[in-house]
């Protein structure tokens, strides 16, 4: 009985060697037989094909808000920026006749002139005449510009209103009579200015007067 019992023990554990044996030796030879796979390309599905991989940016420190600076427009090399037109009114004055005998009618013209090119700014010109006590005005008109008789005291004042043209040229002409006095000769002095800086625009006074000079016998 215990012979029987142990013959089927040990014909058991040779099966078992047996099959261990084999599996061993199977697995030696795959084993030796396997090799890794190279993987040349990857197929993703659809979804991830269009899926685009983005990398976060690192975060900006924002910089501070700055004034942007008034634009400037730089004058060309070789052009010169023109400099402001600025009118020259000056006056001039002649006596028609200039030396006369006993009381005679005389004409005084005065004459203004724009001389650097530049129109007037429109404000109002004043031309004044010395007066004289012996000289009694009987007319005054004007031609060029519109100048208009004020007040002919001891000072004879026209005032002139528009702009005076560039270059322009205007006339005022006085008919009056001049009386010696009786039993004398001499000579006296008219001058004619444009007082007031600044008249229509000017900024230049050093040429705003002239004189003429009316020489006088009472003696006819």
């Amino acid at each position: 009985m215990n012979k029987d019992r142990n013959t089927v023990t040990h014909n058991a554990r040779r099966r078992l060697l047996k099959t261990t044996l084999i599996a061993g030796s199977t697995y030696s030879i795959l084993l030796d037989k396997w090799v890794k796979p190279v993987v040349n390309s990857v197929i993703l599905p659809a979804h991830a094909q269009t899926s685009a991989s983005t990398t976060a940016s690192p975060a900006t420190t924002a910089n501070p808000t700055t004034t942007a600076s008034p634009t400037t427009t730089a004058t060309p090399p070789g052009i010169t920026t023109a400099a402001p037109c600025i009118p020259d009114l000056t006056p001039t004055i002649s006596i028609n006749p200039s030396d006369i005998i006993g009381p005679t009618q005389i004409t005084i013209i005065l004459s203004i002139n724009e001389i650097t090119g530049c129109a007037t700014d429109g404000s109002d010109i004043t031309v004044l005449l010395s007066a004289d006590p012996r000289l009694t005005i009987q007319s005054t008109s004007s031609s060029g510009f519109p100048f208009n008789l004020v007040s002919s005291g001891s000072i004879i004042r026209f005032d002139g209103s528009g702009v005076f043209p560039a270059g322009g040229s205007a006339s005022i002409m006085v008919s009056a009579n001049f009386v010696p006095v009786q039993a004398t000769q001499g000579s006296t002095e008219f001058t004619v200015t444009i007082p007031f800086n600044g008249q229509g625009g000017e900024t230049n006074t050093s040429n705003n007067s002239s004189t003429a000079t009316l020489t006088y016998d009472s003696v006819v």
